[in-house]
């Protein structure tokens, strides 16, 4: 998920903190690559 959204998005960075913070960070960035995912898939399904 994160080589394609790093591919997709080369914009799309992830910030490593601490132990604590990268895992808050990665869940977050997880579920947005998940919408941007989700939002382009569907854009271009139904152009």
């Amino acid at each position: 998920m994160k080589k394609v959204v790093t591919d997709l998005f080369p914009n799309y960075k992830y910030f490593y903190i601490n132990e604590i913070e990268t895992f808050k960070v990665m869940i977050f960035n997880d579920f947005a690559a998940l919408i941007y995912f989700t939002v382009f898939y569907i854009h271009f399904y139904f152009l």
